[in-house]
Order: C-alpha cells, then sequence, then structure tokens
C-alpha cells in the first residue's frame, strides 16, 4: 500500500469517525485525542471456561494508526477479579522511532475492561510492535504479554488541518461571492 493510499484512508476514516470517537474518547478519558489515533475495532470472543483466559489480562486489539507526533496509545485491560487492582502496564517499542514510558500504573475496577492510555511520541514515520503486559507492584507478571501492532505516520496531522482549511477558505471565497453577486442583481 503506497503513502499516498495510507493517508487517504487515514483521512477518510478520520473524517467518518471523529463525531463518534471525539465523544466517547473524551466522556472516558479527556486526554485522548481524536485527532490522533484511529483504531479499527474487530469483535473479540471471550470464553470463561479456559482458566487462563481469568484474572487481569490485556484484551488484544487491531492494528493502530498514529497520525500525529505525540498522542495518547489505548491499551484494553480486563479484571475478572471482584475487587479493584492496582497494576502496571509496561510498554516495550520493537523500534527506536517510537518513544514512551516503560511502566504506567492503572486501576482497574472489579469486574470491568477499562482503555489505559499510555503517552507515546513518535520521532519518525513506519510500522512497529509494542510488546504490551502487566505486572503487580510487587513485580509479579500478570496473563501474558501482548503485541500491538502500530503504524505511524506522524506527519500527516498537518496536512490533513491544511487540506481542511484550505476547503473551508475556499468555500468561504465562493459563498461571498455568491452573497455579491445576489445583492448586486437586487439592487438592479
Amino acid at each position: 500500500m503506497t503513502k499516498m493510499r495510507r493517508a487517504t484512508l487515514a483521512l477518510l476514516a478520520l473524517t467518518l469517525s471523529f463525531g463518534a470517537t471525539a465523544a466517547s474518547a473524551n466522556a472516558a478519558n479527556g486526554s485522548v485525542s481524536a485527532s490522533a489515533i484511529l483504531v479499527s475495532q474487530t469483535p473479540q470472543s471471550h470464553s470463561h471456561s479456559d482458566l487462563s483466559d481469568f484474572g487481569v489480562r490485556i484484551v488484544p486489539g487491531s492494528e493502530i494508526n498514529l497520525v500525529s507526533s505525540q498522542s495518547r496509545l489505548p491499551i484494553k485491560i480486563r479484571n475478572d477479579y471482584e475487587t479493584d487492582v492496582r497494576v502496571f502496564v509496561w510498554t516495550q517499542p520493537d523500534s527506536l522511532w517510537i518513544t514512551m514510558p516503560n511502566a504506567t500504573e492503572v486501576t482497574v475496577p472489579a469486574m470491568t475492561t477499562i482503555t489505559a492510555t499510555v503517552p507515546i511520541e513518535a520521532i519518525s514515520n513506519g510500522d512497529s510492535r509494542i510488546n504490551v503486559y502487566l505486572t503487580s507492584f510487587t513485580g509479579v507478571r500478570l496473563g501474558t504479554s501482548k503485541w500491538m501492532q502500530i503504524h505511524v505516520e506522524r506527519d500527516i496531522e498537518p496536512a490533513i488541518l491544511a487540506a481542511f482549511f484550505v476547503v473551508i477558505g475556499t468555500l468561504g471565497v465562493i459563498g461571498g461571492r455568491r452573497m455579491v453577486r445576489r445583492r448586486r442583481g437586487a439592487s438592479q
């Protein structure tokens, strides 16, 4: 897939999902930027008959497109216990063009799934994977580690904003000219 096609698809997905994504992101966590991350969710089936699925774990997601130089990476965490659990979310990118803190503290309410957000900064464009795992405060690993796929296009956000302002400016000029023509026609 070419860079232009990826940029076009990212712009299309951003414009189509901006309203719902911004409303849910702002309601859940005021610091999530809807313009910075596009996530396409796929339904996950959970089976509680397997004991390895029970406890505190990371819920796998789909590929993430980062279209900004700085944002917050969403990580879904499931707590099947009947009490709140405080954990560390550890992140280890496999590339040097992504920087993020090693560990972030998160409190997961009982019997819920939350979306923890971890700050992320992109230095360059490209595809990368991030190893994510949970530990207790004593350092004991909880569940298995998961790999998250991420595609970084950090320079696309200014281009999207510039294109948006050009479209708005063009519509303003066309509307202004039309108004002037109507007023001149009505006065004659």
